[in-house]
């Protein structure tokens, strides 16, 4: 895979090792305009993993929705999947697909008005 060296690789080190959604947001802030397709399936999906698990209750996990959904930071992200999602493979674009569901279903993050704009 050609765009999964150099820096790609190290940001998805990066992405794999945040704990929360603020380390991960960071990293989109800081980074994101260089995101490679892979970058931008495991943000997608490790920020839904991290997301779902800060919530303790569906209503903890909704706000914690509501939250990313009102975050700069997000748009961002949902910015560059748009931008590449050609290029994604099948193994990326199911991560992607998944982890927008999972922000979508469990944290009623409005995913298709983001990906929309």
């Amino acid at each position: 895979q050609m765009e999964y060296r150099g820096e790609s690789l190290e940001l998805n080190g990066l992405l794999k090792e945040a704990s929360t959604v603020e380390e991960i947001l960071k990293i989109v802030k800081e980074k994101g305009d260089s995101f490679s397709s892979i970058n931008v399936s495991t943000a997608v999906n490790t920020l839904s993993k991290v997301a779902k698990q800060s919530g303790k209750d569906e209503r903890a996990r909704m706000l914690v929705g509501e939250r990313l959904g009102a975050d700069d930071r997000f748009s961002q992200l949902m910015l560059a999947v748009g931008r590449l999602c050609p290029r994604f493979k099948a193994q990326a674009c199911a991560n992607v697909i998944h982890g927008l569901a999972v922000l979508h279903a469990d944290l009623g993050v409005a995913v298709d008005a983001k990906l929309a704009a």
